[in-house]
């Protein structure tokens, strides 16, 4: 059993799955990683993605929603450090390279995060984007970088406050400290991985912060980040993870510049390969 494995959530037939595969299987640092794929909507195209490139295939029997999916992929896989990859981003290849450099490093890692990218497809190319919501992330992890404070839990719940500073495809989950666990047990379905990370805030473990860009995240309009912005849910449910923390007259301020955030995504000229 390899100590790292990076597990596939495939759903639906994303024609960015195999692109995603390609930067996994192109990893600098190998030796202790592997690659699964698990998937609730099993199709034609996932299974011949999988057996091209020698992945195996884990069906998930239920048909449930993205909280579902995460943790029957996390619960999955036996190595102690899982990586739960979106299907449509890309990873760069010196990523697995990084998380063993900080495992090695600090033996209390609870979560290991990375900074990121925006990768915009456009109508004619794939264009990386340093965007207003990857900047505003990039500042909000600004406290992370300090190794003396990652572990405090009052340093990380206070971190999460001014919102989700986390991208939730740049994590990789320590499963000798969280256990065999539905990691993700939130009421939200946008938000959920927010606040799953406020509640493993309280839990003893570091939080390690790299902040090396080493996950590219795919925008494109049928991902979900786009669908949940247009149906306003996205900002339904930031602000219920606002009042969480703050009074709700603050958390209405706060939402005022989320709000720019969003209109960011929604101005941007992306092409629909569907389409």
């Amino acid at each position: 059993m390899k100590k790292h494995s990076f597990v596939i959530c495939a759903y639906n037939e994303s024609p960015y799955l195999e692109k995603c595969v390609l930067s996994l299987m192109d990893q600098e640092d190998k030796t202790d990683s592997d690659i699964l794929m698990c998937t609730s909507t099993p199709n034609e195209y996932v299974r011949r993605v999988a057996d091209k490139y020698g992945i195996p295939l884990i069906v998930n029997p239920e048909k449930g929603d993205i909280q579902s999916d995460w943790n029957f992929a996390y619960n999955s896989c036996d190595s102690q450090y899982i990586t739960l990859v979106h299907q449509d981003d890309v990873y760069s290849r010196e990523y697995s390279k990084h998380l063993f450099e900080a495992v090695r490093k600090f033996d209390d890692i609870l979560i290991f995060y990375s900074s990121y990218r925006a990768l915009v497809t456009t109508e004619h190319s794939e264009e990386v984007q340093n965007d207003v919501n990857c900047r505003l992330r990039n500042l909000l992890s600004f406290p992370m970088r300090f190794s003396a404070l990652q572990k405090k839990k009052s340093w990380k719940r206070a971190v999460l406050r001014w919102g989700n500073s986390i991208c939730c495809s740049s994590v990789t989950y320590n499963k000798a400290m969280l256990g065999n666990m539905d990691v993700f047990q939130s009421q939200l379905r946008y938000s959920l991985d927010w606040d799953t990370y406020l509640s493993l805030a309280g839990l003893a473990g570091r939080f390690y912060y790299d902040r090396t860009v080493l996950t590219y995240f795919r925008i494109h309009k049928r991902s979900t980040s786009m669908l949940c912005i247009e149906n306003e849910m996205r900002e339904k449910e930031d602000y219920i993870m606002f009042c969480k923390m703050w009074p709700k007259a603050f958390a209405g301020f706060i939402m005022h510049f989320y709000k720019l955030a969003y209109r960011n995504y929604q101005n941007l000229k992306v092409e629909d390969k569907h389409e």
